[in-house]
């Protein structure tokens, strides 16, 4: 029997497809009573959200990176009321590393 990938199965999605698959995890997150389960959910937006940003690296869709910037944000944000520092810190710098890249050309 083989296993399951989600990743795999990811890797066939557009940015904005991708996107929102993170959001739905974020809304997850905020909506979940118990914090371990809530983290499990922000690092799956979060591997969901590097996937959107290599989605984009050949055809760069401004409006799409702008919503992945503020998933990033949004991340980060709610990593930090889960005590994971580092982790906000993280995305807040991944947030601003693509509006260097994109948004301020």
């Amino acid at each position: 029997m083989s296993s399951w990938n989600a990743s795999s199965y990811r890797g066939s999605l557009s940015q904005q497809q991708l996107r929102k698959i993170a959001k739905t995890y974020l809304e997850n997150a905020r909506n979940e009573e118990d914090p371990r389960i809530a983290l499990v959910y922000c690092h799956h937006a979060e591997e969901t959200l590097s996937q959107a940003k290599k989605a984009g690296k050949n055809a760069i869709n401004k409006t799409v990176v702008e919503g992945i910037i503020a998933t990033y944000v949004e991340l980060g944000r709610l990593f930090e009321s889960h005590g994971q520092d580092r982790k906000a810190e993280a995305c807040m710098n991944e947030a601003m590393k693509l509006v260097r890249m994109y948004v301020l050309l």
